[in-house]
C-alpha cells in the first residue's frame, strides 16, 4: 500500500458517515457488490469508455517499466501462480511489496503530472486506518 492510497482510505473511512463500510453498496447497508455504476460514472466524467482490465494494464505497464520483478508484479496484481511452478515456491510478504507499490504510485503520479507530491520510499511500519 502506498502512502497516497493509505491517505485515500483514511479519508474514505472518515467520510463514510453512518455506513459501516469504507466502500458501501447502494443505500449504505452493505459492502459494494456491483461496481458497474461506479465505472460508468468515472468513464462519463473522464469522457472515455474503459473496462476494469484497462485499469490493470494502466497499473502494470508503468510498473513493469520500473524493472520490478515478475513475481512482485504478479503479487501486486493479485494473480495466482497456478501455471508457474517456480512462482509457487516464492514467498512474498506484504512488507516486501510496500517499496515497489510506492515506486509504482510515484511513477503514476509523475505520469499524471500531479505536482507537490512527496516521493515517499515506503510507509511507516505501523499505521491505523
Amino acid at each position: 500500500m502506498s502512502c497516497e492510497f493509505l491517505e485515500l482510505l483514511k479519508r474514505r473511512y472518515s467520510n463514510r458517515g453512518l455506513a459501516e463500510y469504507v466502500f458501501p453498496g447502494r443505500g449504505g447497508k452493505h459492502h459494494i457488490v456491483d461496481s458497474d455504476h461506479v465505472i460508468n460514472g468515472v468513464a462519463q466524467k473522464a469522457g472515455c469508455h474503459f473496462v476494469l482490465h484497462d485499469l490493470r494494464r494502466g497499473f502494470l505497464t508503468p510498473a513493469e517499466r520500473l524493472d520490478l520483478s515478475y513475481v512482485v508484479l504478479k503479487k501486486l496484481a493479485n494473480h495466482s501462480g497456478r501455471n508457474d511452478t517456480t512462482f509457487g515456491y516464492v514467498v512474498v510478504d506484504v512488507e516486501r511489496l510496500r517499496g515497489p507499490m510506492q515506486r509504482i504510485t510515484n511513477e503514476l503520479l509523475r505520469l499524471c503530472k500531479v505536482e507537490n507530491v512527496d516521493q515517499q520510499e515506503s510507509l511507516p511500519v505501523s499505521y491505523d486506518i
